[in-house]
Formats: C-alpha cells, structure tokens, sequence
C-alpha cells in the first residue's frame, strides 16, 4: 500500500552539467504528471513521463529538472552596422545643423534595441550527460516512492484499527437485530390482539401479517452484505499493487449498507449503533482518499 503524497530529490554531475531533480506528488484520480524542463532540453520530457508511468499509477507528479552549465561557454558580440550607419548619419546631419553633440557612449548604444546583440555558444549535450539526467530522475522518483510507502504503511495501520472499530459495531447490531426482531413479534401480536379484541381472528392469519410487519423492518440482509463489504476491505489492504479505488468504492456500500440499515430500525439502541459505525466508516472513507 503507498500513499499518494510524497517527495523526493537527486541531483549528480558530468564534466558538463550539474543536474537537479526535484518530484513532488499530492492526490489525484488519475496519475497526472507535469514536467518542468529547460526548453532546449524539451526533447528529454518523454523519457520522463516514462520513468514516472513506470513508478506511479496514481496521483498529480510535478517533476523539476534544474541544469547548471559547468562549462565556460564562449561569447561573441555582434553590431548590427547598418543600424550604425544609420545612427552616424543622424548624429553628423545634426552637428550640421548647429548643434554641439557628444559622442554617443558606450552605455548609450547598448540601450538602443538590438543595436548589439551578445551571442553566447550553446552548451553541448552528449549522450554522457542524457544518461545522467535519466538516473537522477530514476533516483528522485524511487525516494519519492520510498516515502509513499512509508506513509502507506502508516494510513494501513490507522485503516485496520477503523476497520476492527467497525467489525465490534456490526457485531453488536447483529446481536442488538435478534433482540429487537423477538422484542417486534411479541409487541405487535398483544397490540393487534389489544385492538382486535372483539374480533375473531385466525391464528395462522395473525401469524402470517404480524411477520409481514416485523420482515419489513428486518436488516439481517443488510447486515450480511456489510459484513462481506468488510471482509473485502480488509482483503484490500493486504492485496498487493494500488487498491485506493477499491477501497473507496467499498467504503461507500459500506456507508450505503448502514444508511440503509439505520434507516429501517426502529430501535434507539441499533440508531445510536449506526451513527457510531457510519463515524468510523466517513473516517475510513477520509483516509483511504490518500491511497494509491
């Protein structure tokens, strides 16, 4: 079992490159994987998806990816010269004109738009330094499943003592079910018998329509069905490979199974019992939406 939250960081080095690589991962229904990339090495975002595709099946990954150029790279400076001319040009028809004008400074050219551009040479990337930005991504994602399963185990334990609350409830609104199903019998058959007292009533007919009405308010099914919604949960939580969804659906029949059964029972006892259990069940449900 792993959680779906988690991170983890590498970083490693080539005679070219210091590489930093950062995953974060938070809940999602699907597995949603953002990757965070210098342009120039966009090409490189595949392979990654592919290594998180490989590692995770659920959950929102951003991955970053930091490359630090360890080489000096070379620079070369080009003037634009007809910009230049043109420039000159101005400045000498102006002089012309009587006008007493500096010349321009260094500082003043380079705030004209493009008028000198700096062209720095492009960093080289060898299949050394592809290889060594897979690894560190490989590295960054197994600490960030490392911890995933860390926090797993923890959400299992909390789930497997909800789980056990939860049996001791259903356990004691099966026992509560016979108390009150006997209690039901006994009640309506004197008060059918109080309100039909002058009347001739056949006893197999009165048997008959008096387990009718009990039946009506009977749960022993819905009990049966929360009981093997249970037992499929808790084989979830030792089955291996994600089971966050599993869990999930059966939290819900398991909710699903106590609304119906509270809302059948008339017995304060079997109600406070519910609302206990339906607690419990909201708690499991909470817990198990951090599952992979």
């Amino acid at each position: 079992m792993k959680s779906m939250t988690g991170y983890g960081d590498a970083s490693g080095e080539s005679p070219r490159y210091r590489i930093s690589v950062k995953a974060r991962c938070v809940n999602h229904r699907f597995l949603d994987v953002v990757v965070r990339l210098p342009e120039e090495r966009r090409g490189s975002e595949s392979a990654l998806r592919g290594l998180a595709a490989d590692r995770l099946h659920r959950g929102r990954l951003e991955l970053s990816v930091e490359l630090q150029g360890l080489e000096q790279r070379r620079v070369r400076v080009e003037l634009q010269d007809e910009a230049l001319d043109e420039l000159q040009r101005a400045l000498d028809s102006l002089r012309d004109r009587g006008l007493s004008l500096e010349p321009p400074r260094l500082g003043d050219l380079l705030r004209i738009p493009e008028l000198l551009q700096l062209q720095w040479s492009e960093a080289g990337w060898e299949e050394e330094d592809a290889a060594l930005l897979q690894e560190t991504a490989e590295a960054a994602l197994d600490a960030l499943v490392a911890e995933r399963e860390r926090e797993g185990r923890s959400i299992g334990e909390v789930l497997r003592r909800r789980l056990g609350e939860l049996v001791g409830w259903v356990d004691s609104l099966e026992e509560r079910r016979s108390l009150v199903t006997r209690a039901q019998l006994a009640t309506l058959r004197a008060r059918v018998l109080g309100l039909a007292e002058d009347l001739e009533i056949d006893d197999d007919r009165l048997a008959q329509e008096v387990a009718i009405l009990v039946d009506r308010g009977d749960v022993t099914e819905e009990i049966d069905r929360l009981r093997s919604h249970v037992e499929g949960f808790e084989a979830g939580l030792d089955a291996e490979g994600p089971v966050g969804k599993r869990l999930d659906f059966l939290a819900q029949e398991i909710l699903r199974e106590l609304n119906t059964v509270g809302s059948k029972c008339r017995d304060g006892e079997m109600t406070s019992q519910v609302v206990e259990a339906k607690l419990i069940c909201e708690q499991l449900r909470e817990q198990v939406q951090n599952i992979e």
